[in-house]
C-alpha cells in the first residue's frame, strides 16, 4: 500500500498536468507581481491574457503550439477589436453577442484546440466588457500581450524538452493498459459477476481508445520522430509503437468464461486472476517508468516478470487436475500472457531492440487538422456543434440586454461566464459541468472566505490566492469540480485583498453562477443534442465495423497479406465500441433516460465488445501463423453481421435464427464467434420488432 502511494505521488509530481500547472502559475504571478512593484496599472489585463489564452495550450508538439498561437492571437485581435468598437453601441453589442458566440462557437467544428481558442476568445471578451475599460484598445493591446508572452514560453518549453508530452501521454496509455488488465483479472474471479466483468472492461479499453487517439497524434505527428533515423526520435518510435502493439495482445485474452468458471476448479481460476492481476501492477510500474526511468526500476520489473515466468509454468503444471473440456483455453491463456510477458520486459529496457510489425505507422495518424477545403464536410458532419452554437447565440442574445439595463449586481458578467463554460454540445455532458459547477464554487466560497478570515491582512493572503491558482491550473483537465472550488476561492481573496470581503461579494459570485447554471441548462434542454437519438446508428456503425474487420481478417489470409490495412480495420472496429459504450453512458445521464431499455443496451454493449474480442484473437493468429479459414466459417458469421446491418439500417421482417440464451460450452476462435453473432442478431431482431420505427 506504501509503495503503491508512493509512485501515484511520483506519478503526480512528475507528471505533464503538475509541470505545466507550475509554469502557468508562475508566468502569471511573476510578471504581475512585477508590474504591481513598478506601479503600473496594465498588470490585470496582461494577468488575464495569460490566465485564459494558457487554458488552450494541450499537449502537442512545436508545431501544434505554433498553430495554436497562430489561431489565438489573430481570433483574439479580430474579436477584441470588433468588441471595442461595439462597446459604445447597445445594437452593435447585441449584434456582437449573437453573430460573435455562434461563430467563436462553431470552432469547435475544427478540433478540440480550435474549439478551445473560440471559447477563450469569447470568454476574454466577455471580460472586455464586464470590467468596461476606459481604454479598451489599450486594455486589449496588454491582453494580447499576455498571450503572446505566454505562447512563447510554451514554445520554447517544447524546443527545450520535445518528448515531454509524449512521455506523458505514453504513461496514460500504459496506466489504461494496466485497467484493462485488471479489468479482465475479474472475469475469472467467480466472486464478481460476469455482467460486472464485461462493464468493467468495456469502460477500460474505452478510456484506453482515448489514450492511444493521443499517443498516436503526438507519436506520428511529430518531425522530430518522424525523419529520426537513429537516437530518441526513434526510440519514441518504437516505444509508442510497442505500447500500441500491448494493446493487441491484451484485448486477445478473450473466452468463454461462463464455460471456464464452470469446468476449471477454483484454485486455478484463483491462479489465473492473480496472474493477469500481476501483469497489471507491473504494467502500472512501467508506465510510472515511462515518466522517470532509472537502472533500479528497470531491474525491479525484470525481477516481477521473472516471477511471473515461474507462476505461468506453475499454471502450465498443475493442468492435470483441471477437469476436461478447459484443455485448450488455459493454454491459451498462458500463451497470451507469455506475450505480454516477452513485450513487457522489452519495453522496460532502453537499451532492449524492440521488434515492430511491417506496418506503415503513419497510416494510423488521427485526422485532427481543420482544412477549408473540408468545410462543407464538416457542416455535415458536426451537426451538434451548429445546435451548440446557434444555443449559445440564443442565450446571450436574451440574457444581454436584462444583464446590462438592470446590473445584476457589479459582477452579471459571470453569468456569461458560467453559460460558456458549463455548456456542452450534448445534453449529457452539459449536465455533468453544471453539477460539478454548482458544487464546487459552494465549496471554493467557503473554502476562501474561511481562508481570508484566518489569514486577512498579511502577504499569506496572496501566497494562498497563488496556490488556490495552481490548483485550478492543475485539477481543470482531470477534476473539473475540484479546479472550480480552486477558482473561487481564489477569486473571493483576490477580490478581497482588494476591496476587502463583503457578503455581496460572496452572494453574488454564488447568484451568478446558479443563474448561469440555470440558463445554460434550460437552453440544452430546449436545444439539445440527445445522445439517445444516436444509439441506433451507433450500434449499425458498431456492427458494420466488425464486418469489415472480418473482411480485412479473410483478406489478410487469403492474399499476399497487408498488416497495414489489417490493423487499420483493427482501430476503426475497437474505436466504435468504445463510441457506443461512452454514448450510452452519455445517455443515461439525460432526462428521460428511464424509458431506455437498459439491459438490452448493455447487452448490445457486451455482445460487441466480446465479438470485437474474439475477432482481435484470430487476427493475432492469423499473423503469426497464416492460415486459410473455412468457407463455411467466415460466410456464416458474415451473413449474421450483413443481417444485423440491413435491420439496424432499414428494418427486415425476415424471420431469424432464434435465439440462443446459452452458448455452446468450450467453444471457442471462430465457433465462439459463430455463436456470438448469432446471438447478437436474434437480440437485434427482437429489439426491432419491438421498437420498430414507422416505415415509409
Amino acid at each position: 500500500m506504501g509503495r503503491a502511494i508512493r509512485r501515484a505521488g511520483l506519478s503526480t509530481f512528475l507528471g505533464e498536468y503538475f509541470l505545466d500547472a507550475l509554469r502557468h502559475t508562475l508566468s502569471i504571478v511573476l510578471p504581475v507581481w512585477f508590474l504591481l512593484d513598478t506601479g503600473k496599472a496594465v498588470y490585470l489585463p496582461f494577468g488575464l491574457g495569460i490566465l485564459l489564452i494558457g487554458l488552450t495550450d494541450l499537449p502537442g508538439t512545436v508545431r501544434d503550439k505554433l498553430r495554436t498561437a497562430i489561431w489565438s492571437l489573430g481570433t483574439l485581435a479580430v474579436a477584441a477589436l470588433t468588441l471595442a468598437f461595439s462597446l459604445p453601441h447597445w445594437w452593435a453589442m447585441q449584434v456582437f453577442w449573437i453573430a460573435g458566440s455562434f461563430v467563436l462557437c462553431l470552432f469547435g467544428a475544427g478540433g478540440t484546440r480550435l474549439g478551445l481558442v473560440g471559447t477563450m476568445c469569447l470568454i476574454l471578451a466577455i471580460f472586455i466588457y464586464g470590467l468596461s475599460p476606459n481604454d479598451p484598445l489599450t486594455f486589449t493591446f496588454w491582453i494580447f500581450l499576455g498571450a503572446l508572452w505566454y505562447h512563447a514560453l510554451s514554445v520554447l518549453q517544447v524546443l527545450i524538452f520535445p518528448f515531454r508530452s509524449l512521455k506523458q501521454a505514453l504513461f496514460e496509455c500504459l496506466d489504461a493498459s494496466a485497467a484493462l488488465l485488471s479489468a479482465k483479472s475479474l472475469c475469472y474471479d467467480t466472486q464478481t459477476s460476469l455482467a460486472e466483468a464485461y462493464s468493467e472492461t468495456v469502460e477500460a479499453q474505452r478510456r484506453l481508445a482515448m489514450k492511444q487517439e493521443q499517443v498516436r497524434h503526438l507519436l506520428l505527428s511529430d518531425p522530430k520522430i518522424k525523419h529520426a533515423q537513429s537516437g530518441k526520435g526513434e526510440y519514441w518510435l518504437h516505444m509508442g509503437l510497442a505500447v500500441m502493439e500491448l494493446f493487441e495482445q491484451i484485448n486477445a485474452i478473450h473466452f468463454d468464461y461462463d464455460h471456464l468458471r464452470n469446468v476449471l476448479d477454483g484454485e486455478t481460476l484463483h491462479r489465473l486472476s492473480r496472474l493477469i492481476h500481476r501483469l497489471s501492477r507491473i504494467t502500472a510500474k512501467l508506465a510510472l517508468a515511462s515518466l522517470f526511468r532509472t537502472a533500479q526500476s528497470e531491474k525491479n520489473i525484470a525481477r516481477e516478470l521473472d516471477k511471473v515466468m515461474l507462476q505461468l509454468q506453475v499454471i502450465a503444471n498443475a493442468q492435470h487436475s483441471s477437469l476436461p473440456g478447459s484443455a485448450g483455453a488455459v493454454p491459451e491463456i498462458l500463451n497470451n500472457a507469455e506475450a505480454i510477458v516477452l513485450l513487457l520486459g522489452r519495453l522496460s529496457r532502453r537499451d532492449q531492440q524492440l521488434l515492430m510489425p511491417d506496418i506503415n505507422p503513419y497510416a494510423f495518424l488521427p485526422q485532427t487538422g481543420f482544412k477549408w477545403a473540408g468545410l462543407s464536410s464538416a457542416v455535415k458532419t458536426y451537426r451538434s456543434q451548429w445546435r451548440y452554437a446557434l444555443r449559445i447565440a440564443i442565450v446571450f442574445g436574451l440574457l444581454w440586454l436584462p444583464v446590462s439595463v438592470f446590473h445584476f449586481g457589479n459582477y452579471g458578467y459571470w453569468i456569461f461566464l458560467t453559460v460558456i463554460v458549463v455548456s456542452r454540445p450534448n445534453f449529457g455532458q452539459s449536465w455533468q459541468r453544471n453539477l460539478q459547477r454548482v458544487w464546487g464554487t459552494l465549496a471554493g466560497l467557503s473554502i476562501g472566505v474561511l481562508t481570508w478570515y484566518v489569514l486577512a491582512g498579511t502577504v499569506w493572503t496572496w501566497i494562498m490566492a497563488s496556490i488556490f491558482l495552481f490548483g485550478f491550473f492543475w485539477l481543470q483537465r482531470s477534476r473539473y469540480g475540484f479546479a472550480v472550488a480552486s477558482i473561487s476561492a481564489a477569486v473571493v481573496l483576490l477580490f478581497a485583498g482588494e476591496q476587502g470581503i463583503s457578503f455581496a461579494l460572496v452572494a453574488e459570485r454564488l447568484l451568478d453562477t446558479l443563474i448561469g447554471c440555470g440558463a445554460a441548462l434550460v437552453a440544452a434542454y430546449l436545444f439539445p443534442v440527445w445522445e439517445r437519438r444516436r444509439l441506433r446508428i451507433l450500434i449499425g456503425l458498431l456492427v458494420q465495423k466488425q464486418l469489415d474487420y472480418l473482411q480485412a481478417i479473410t483478406r489478410f489470409t487469403g492474399e499476399a497479406g497487408d498488416l497495414t490495412r489489417l490493423r487499420l480495420a483493427r482501430k476503426a472496429a475497437s474505436a466504435s465500441v468504445a463510441t457506443y459504450a461512452d454514448a450510452i453512458a452519455q445517455a443515461l445521464v439525460e432526462p428521460g433516460h428511464r424509458r431506455l431499455d437498459v439491459p438490452l443496451l448493455f447487452s448490445l454493449r457486451e455482445l460487441g465488445y466480446r465479438i470485437n474480442a474474439v475477432l482481435v484473437g484470430l487476427a493475432l493468429e492469423a499473423e503469426k501463423t497464416p492460415q486459410v479459414f473455412t468457407t463455411e466459417q467466415v460466410l456464416s458469421v458474415r451473413s449474421n453481421l450483413e443481417q444485423m446491418v440491413t435491420i439496424i439500417d432499414r428494418g427486415s421482417g425476415k424471420e431469424t435464427k432464434p435465439e440462443t440464451d446459452n452458448l455452446v460450452a468450450g467453444a471457442t476462435g471462430w465457433d465462439l464467434l459463430q455463436q456470438l453473432t448469432d446471438r447478437l442478431l436474434a437480440v437485434v431482431s427482437d429489439a426491432d420488432k419491438r421498437y420498430a420505427r414507422p416505415r415509409t
